[in-house]
């Protein structure tokens, strides 16, 4: 269940519906980013970060190359993405890795996002 939850919030990210994707987190979710400057906490904040990251990447196109579950909740992603920034026209390319946990209800209530390899 989890792979999929995952397989599907990103898909939400992909194409940024911001209800889809504020649907999926508990309310008292952290968010751990370098894209979103470090710990961010609650549904609320979380995609207020979300709407201003959006804003300025509203292309990102992100691809996992592997996902995996660790155990019944936590689910693990290998990913990268390409993004055009709106202010500067500047091509953004990351990769790195996601550890997501969700809840037993299938709702996301920790997302950590490491860059690089």
């Amino acid at each position: 269940m989890s792979v999929e939850r995952l397989r599907a919030y990103h898909a939400a990210l992909n194409a940024f519906d911001p209800a889809v994707v504020e649907a999926m987190f508990v309310e008292d979710a952290e968010y751990v980013s370098p894209g979103l400057n470090g710990v961010v906490r609650g549904r609320r904040a979380i995609m207020a970060g979300m709407a201003v990251y959006f804003a300025e990447y509203a292309d990102q196109q992100s691809f996992d190359d592997e996902v995996v579950a660790l155990s019944r909740n936590v689910v693990q992603s290998l990913w990268r993405l390409r993004a055009t920034s709106s202010k500067t026209g500047k091509v953004l390319q990351r990769h790195g890795k996601d550890i997501v946990t969700f809840d037993e209800a299938g709702l996301i209530k920790r997302v950590e996002v490491f860059d690089g390899d």
